[in-house]
């Protein structure tokens, strides 16, 4: 039987193999959404390191076109991804099952493509009005944002939940040893 360090430890490798496209170990674990802020840190320092790097080198404008360019990158365009669904969905379904049905479509419709074009652009906008403090920046909003997508798992139905849904409940389940390793990350 695997204690209790080991399976947390994968757990976290979990998440951090499914939520980014760095090279870590594949393992799978059904509660590597716990550890969702752990993977967001790891994002935070590679995409922070970056921008500090890229600042020695180019003027203040590529280097923020470079960190903008680094976040999808290192998480294989997930949330981005899940952004364009939803506007795709929102913006060309009036019924649940219509919405649904558009945002598991692989392609991209206008809708998604219009959402990336204007979080793209908010992006380097408030990047570039916050330069001095781009750390806390990615700190705050890669942690905090996955910290509070863990709660969502709880407080939120599951849209697309059916018998042959590959979500069979299992993140209802919440120990207080996992929560309480979230809770000071957020």
């Amino acid at each position: 039987m695997k204690s209790k360090f080991i399976s947390e430890w994968e757990a976290c490798l979990a998440s951090l193999s499914f939520f980014t496209v760095l090279p870590f170990p594949h393992v799978t674990s059904r509660f590597a959404s716990f550890y969702l802020p752990v993977a967001g840190f790891f994002v935070a320092i590679l995409s922070y390191f970056i921008f500090e790097l890229s600042r020695n080198f180019f003027i203040i404008d590529i280097s923020l076109f470079l960190l903008i360019v680094t976040l999808p990158v290192i998480t294989g365009g997930i949330h981005e991804d899940g952004f364009a669904d939803f506007f795709d969905g929102f913006g060309g379904g009036y019924t649940k099952e219509k919405i649904l049905t558009i945002m598991k479509d692989p392609g991209l419709g206008s809708y998604g493509g219009m959402a990336l074009i204007v979080v793209f652009m908010g992006r380097y906008i408030l990047l570039a009005n916050l330069t001095n403090h781009i750390l806390y920046v990615l700190f705050v909003s890669l942690i905090l944002s996955r910290a509070l997508a863990v709660t969502y798992l709880f407080d939120l139905p599951y849209a697309g939940f059916s018998p042959s849904s590959k979500n069979n409940g299992s993140n209802q389940i919440v120990s207080s040893k996992a929560f309480g390793v979230i809770a000071p990350m957020s």
